[in-house]
């Protein structure tokens, strides 16, 4: 997906010169540069299309985006990199004829702000033949355990007059459509669009559905990606499942960052939690707006509450403490801040360590987490912002500096979550070293 591949240029791509190794100053980068949008006479719908919003060079843009004129409207018109904005473009009253306009985006600290992506908006005559088609691409997601995914379904239809023949055609192998021709006057022809994975290796795999036809937009492409994926997460049923694992942190310290991806369906319990009389804990605390929280001893809380973070969806959660500051990172970005200054004793008090469930048998506030959870990472150095974005979407060795422990949750089977790291630090799923009601269930879909 787009944004991921920017914030893996953001915070990863280095530049040589001289023999130095630095970041790159940032940079603002659109795509596409062009939104092409077709209608005919009288069709009063709205067209819309996306404009991936990215920066190429070190830390994270605040963009804002303005239309050229009103017909043109942006959602959302403002962000941080890597963002994506809807552009749609109203065609009530359009008359035949060629529509210019254009969406600018801007950031602030970026070398080459503003940046442009054009509009052409083209209305042909009502005797015209027009071919529709939705949605503009197709995305499936698959694992390479469970096998290939469900079909989707491409729409065509005839926006303008009379009745238009087209023709369907893939570009590789693992593409089957069906039917692959049809005549469409006032009905929608729908196309079976079907993946076969069987011998393509993990990772993002590229095709194209052409559609011909004897509209006046005689040939439409409709990008397909197909992504397959390998790994496992652990997904919770929110009433007693959870993991427990040795002390991650010992002694004293005023260095740490804890990291985790999560789907919350149930807010309220803990997410990752060292219990002791000294808590520490990421919590997504049911508020309305959502509000996450990571706490470092004795309640010193960086928190963060937003729309934005929302039940269902995967969300890459990271709280840091370097001695000075509590920090909370929500999908990369700094959200949250407290200050604090101090050294935290990690063994004081000290009750266990969970991952799902507060840990405090009775405790009032506690409970457990429903959803699916992956990539725990504990480290015991303050993680910068582009450090976090450098790795969120990869999977790491175990070796990486200050990694103390590191679950990846790709066992895909068993009682036992391994700590990737020479800590060694393996986790058990629920009460018992052998199977049982609170164990948290391997589900082949992790977040990348």
């Amino acid at each position: 997906m787009m944004p991921r591949a920017w914030i893996a240029l953001a915070a990863a791509v280095l530049t040589s010169c001289g023999g130095d190794w630095f970041t790159p100053d940032p940079t603002l980068v659109l795509e596409p540069t062009t939104l092409e949008f077709e209608t005919v006479e009288g069709w009063a719908s709205i067209h819309s299309g996306e404009i991936d919003i990215g920066n190429i060079g070190s830390g994270s843009l605040s963009w804002t985006a303005v239309a050229s004129d009103g017909t043109i409207t942006v959602t959302p018109a403002s962000g941080t990199t890597p963002g994506t904005a809807t552009v749609s473009v109203s065609l009530s009253g359009r008359t035949q004829g060629t529509y210019p306009g254009s969406v600018t985006v801007s950031a602030a600290g970026a070398s080459n702000s503003p940046q442009v992506c054009a509009t052409n908006l083209t209305v042909y005559a009502a005797s015209e033949a027009l071919l529709w088609h939705s949605p503009p691409s197709l995305e499936f997601r698959a694992h390479q355990a469970v096998g290939s995914p469900a079909p989707q379904l491409l729409s065509l239809s005839n926006v303008g007059a009379g009745t238009v023949s087209w023709s369907v055609s893939g570009d590789a192998g693992w593409l089957t459509l069906s039917p692959t021709s049809g005549d469409c006057t006032a009905e929608t022809d729908d196309v079976s669009v079907s993946v076969n994975v069987a011998g393509l290796p993990v990772g993002d795999h590229q095709a194209t559905i052409t559609v011909a036809s004897d509209a006046r937009n005689s040939l439409v492409q409709v990008p397909v990606t197909l992504t397959i994926t390998v790994g496992y997460v652990l997904s919770f049923d929110g009433t007693d499942d959870y993991v427990t694992t040795p002390k991650w942190i010992g002694g004293s310290g005023n260095k740490v960052t804890w990291e985790v991806w999560c789907r919350i369906s149930q807010a309220g319990p803990l997410i990752l939690h060292r219990a002791s009389w000294n808590d520490m804990f990421i919590w997504w605390d049911g508020s309305t707006p959502p509000r996450i929280r990571f706490s470092v001893p004795l309640d010193h809380i960086a928190s963060y509450q937003g729309a934005d973070i929302i039940l269902g969806e995967w969300h890459h959660l990271a709280g840091t403490y370097d001695g000075s500051t509590v920090k909370l990172y929500v999908n990369g970005e700094l959200k949250g801040t407290q200050s604090y200054s101090g050294s935290a004793n990690w063994d004081s008090g000290y009750y266990g360590s969970y991952v799902g469930a507060d840990g405090y048998t009775g405790d009032a506030w506690g409970g457990f987490a429903g959803g699916e959870f992956d990539e725990v990472r504990i480290w015991n150095v303050a993680r910068t912002e582009a450090q976090i974005q450098s790795t969120m979407y990869k999977e790491l060795t175990g070796s990486e500096p200050g990694l103390v422990a590191y679950y990846d949750f790709d066992e895909g089977s068993g009682q036992v979550v391994h700590d990737k790291t020479a800590s060694g630090k393996d986790g058990q799923l629920g009460s018992t070293a052998g199977a049982d009601a609170s164990d948290p269930t391997w589900t082949p879909d992790p977040p990348f």
